[in-house]
């Protein structure tokens, strides 16, 4: 399967007939054929394009929610508290959240919003922060390496349900002439 397929065939269950040994011929044609489009599983530019954007806008969609969960587990832990240091962007060096300030949803957002890129003096607030950036961090990662994934498959051709395809091979055999056997052709 894989030499048909390629390395797609990797993790799939072979249900093939298979030629009975002692049978010997030559191999005249191999069809593949899939059951879902005649195409061969390749997409249009314009459905491309259309697959690529709605991939992208449910991306975006999780990674909205995922930054409003990580906004309220930190309400949960610092709404209403003061730290008693600032949290600054490392990249621009802007304060996010200043020193003995009360914590605000509107600071939480953009602390959640720039949390990859946040630097702190070292605190015992500090170490809960960064617990909870992490775990969320780590959840980011995964949700951006799955939509490289579905932009991956769109972009190589890919149907997402895997495709069934079926494969025939022609063999010709040699067979000895018996009683019955048409020798000449319409006319003859």
């Amino acid at each position: 399967l894989r030499a048909i397929f390629g390395e797609k065939a990797r993790d799939v269950k072979d249900t093939s007939l298979v030629v009975p040994s002692g049978i010997s011929g030559i191999v005249m044609d191999v069809k593949v054929s899939s059951r879902t489009d005649e195409d061969g599983g390749k997409l249009d530019a314009a459905e491309q394009r259309r697959s690529l954007k709605k991939v992208n806008e449910e991306h975006r969609t999780l990674e909205s929610k995922l930054r409003e969960e990580m906004t309220d587990t930190l309400s949960n832990f610092l709404l209403g508290e003061k730290i008693p240091l600032d949290v600054r962007n490392s990249d621009t060096g802007e304060e996010i959240i200043p020193a003995n300030r009360k914590i605000t949803k509107t600071l939480l957002r953009r602390l959640a919003s720039v949390s990859r890129t946040i630097e702190m003096n070292d605190s015992p607030v500090k170490q809960k922060i960064r617990n909870i950036l992490d775990g969320y961090h780590r959840r980011f990662d995964e949700l951006e390496a799955e939509r490289k994934r579905k932009v991956e498959a769109i972009e190589q051709g890919i149907d997402e349900g895997g495709a069934i395809k079926n494969v025939k091979v022609y063999v010709a055999t040699k067979r000895k002439i018996q009683v019955g056997d048409k020798m000449a052709g319409r006319h003859g």
